[in-house]
């Protein structure tokens, strides 16, 4: 169902007030993962989970005020009553949607907001990069979320820096993913996918038992796992 002209709820009849919505905030200019969207909508619950697709041709909010696009995406969703109705609200955020995720997160109150391979912007661009900062105040004051899982690629520096800056900044959980054979790049999700690793990766971070999780003790993702899940 289309929301808006780059937004997609994704969802079966079953009652809203009895699942979880995903908000999913793909790359910045692109509608998807990096992979199709139904290949990543098959390993998702459609009996537990509606997906909220929320794509930007441009997640840049360095323009003054700070944060106004931002401020005004998060202000939007907040006074949308057919997101209320959810039971709960988990986010994901894939590299430049990192950002945007975890700040719905907290202004919902979602019960947990997952980072993907989030990163900050080149040096040429650090005005972009001290806007987020400057809001991030800001996206605190909004609301909480108990749970931000910060997840990259142990091989990757512009990556873990974002994980480890964003884990202090959200009070978030780094969980850094490394391949025992090989580099993981920043497109870690199509790398997953094409290892049939994203069932794994899935089941330890967005559909984690939260009141399991140890949030702030840092968590290695080393693959393959030995305790797959059934595909």
């Amino acid at each position: 169902k289309k929301i808006a002209p780059a937004m997609m709820l994704f969802s079966t009849p079953a009652t809203s007030t009895e699942k979880t919505l995903i908000m999913a905030f793909p790359p910045r200019g692109v509608r998807h993962f990096t992979v199709p969207n139904a290949v990543l909508l098959q390993h998702i619950d459609a009996e537990q989970y509606d997906v909220l697709l929320v794509a930007a041709q441009d997640y840049q909010f360095g323009s003054l005020p700070f944060g106004k696009k931002l401020k005004q995406q998060i202000e939007w969703f907040k006074h949308q009553s057919w997101i209320k109705q959810y039971k709960q609200i988990r986010t994901l955020g894939y590299s430049a949607g990192s950002f945007p995720a975890i700040a719905t997160a907290y202004a919902l109150n979602a019960e947990l907001a997952l980072s993907l391979a989030g990163r900050f912007h080149k040096p040429k661009h650090a005005l972009i990069n001290i806007d987020k900062l400057v809001i991030s105040p800001w996206v605190l004051s909004q609301g909480h979320c108990k749970n931000v899982l910060l997840t990259y690629s142990i091989d990757n520096g512009r990556d873990s820096w974002f994980g480890q800056v964003a884990a202090r900044l959200f009070n978030g959980k780094p969980m850094p993913i490394e391949i025992k054979t090989e580099k993981l790049p920043h497109l870690s999700l199509r790398r997953l996918v094409e290892r049939a690793e994203l069932a794994s990766y899935l089941t330890k971070t967005l559909f984690s038992d939260v009141g399991q999780l140890d949030k702030k003790a840092k968590q290695v993702l080393s693959f393959p796992l030995v305790d797959k899940p059934k595909q």
